[in-house]
């Protein structure tokens, strides 16, 4: 009698026990699951370029936590991701080229915290937008600078010029033709210099030619030549004398303006000199 009483309360402690077993079972499960959910998350986010997202995902699923198989498959994408995500450096420079450390820098709308650090800034692949803000209303100026990441690229350089905002050496005032690149050569110089060589050169030809119908004649008819044979003879040694002349004058006159370029009125000498 007392046997068969107990029965029921002992089905009723095999229940009570079972279902205690059930929330334990469940929460030795979370884990995993959850490392799953992590893993195909990150999948999809680099599938779509997201790569930081990504990576915070595969960060999630190589945890301790996660089953050993699954932690090495999410190490091995972070390793991928951590080679294929690009980073910038920011910064900014006066009209000076000097360095400035009040500018404040946002990527496609959001801060960057302390970017005179130096750091790199790790984004996604594809267009941003990196705006500087110099200054304070209403003397706040500001650039934006519209870069292109490549998957990969690392530490690329975006420096921003405030040309509001100059170095004590550009305070004094400045020369005209500061903006002026001289050139190295005058104009002048190339255009002699041109004419020098080509004379150079036509005596050269011509005094061959001479040379050789020199040599021509000595063996055909000297020296009982004729007047119009030895007049070619004696055309192309005049020609030749007078390109000597000529190259000798030119490249002197190339010489001259290239040695006195430092008054930069070559051009205007040149041209009294043509109309002259």
């Amino acid at each position: 009698m007392l046997r068969s009483s107990s029965r029921p309360f002992a089905l009723l402690a095999l229940v009570v026990s079972l279902v205690s077993l059930v929330p334990a079972r469940a929460s030795a499960l979370e884990p995993g699951a959850a490392c799953v959910q992590a893993s195909e998350k990150g999948l999809d986010a680099r599938d779509r370029g997201a790569l930081r997202t990504a990576r915070a995902h595969f960060v999630a699923c190589a945890a301790d936590a996660c089953p050993k198989t699954m932690r090495v498959d999410c190490a091995r994408w972070l390793d991928e991701i951590d080679a294929s995500i690009p980073t910038i450096v920011v910064g900014a420079r006066d009209g000076s080229g000097a360095d400035i450390f009040d500018v404040r820098v946002k990527v496609d709308g959001e801060p960057v915290e302390d970017p005179q650090s130096g750091r790199p800034i790790v984004l996604d692949p594809g267009p941003h937008v990196v705006r500087f803000e110099s200054g304070k209303a209403p003397a706040l100026e500001i650039r934006e600078m519209k870069v292109l990441l490549r998957t990969g690229e690392r530490n690329r350089s975006v420096i921003a010029t405030m040309v509001g905002r100059a170095g004590q050496h550009d305070e004094r005032p400045r020369d005209p033709d500061d903006g002026r690149r001289p050139s190295t050569v005058p104009t002048a110089s190339w255009i002699f210099g041109g004419i020098g060589v080509l004379a150079l050169g036509s005596f050269g030809t011509f005094a061959v030619l001479g040379a050789q119908e020199k040599a021509r004649l000595r063996t055909t008819c000297s020296p009982a030549c004729s007047d119009t044979q030895v007049s070619t003879l004696r055309t192309e040694y005049i020609v030749a004398d007078i390109s000597l002349g000529v190259g000798i004058v030119a490249l002197g006159l190339a010489t001259y303006f290239l040695l006195t370029k430092s008054d930069g009125h070559g051009d205007q000498r040149l041209a009294r000199t043509i109309w002259k």
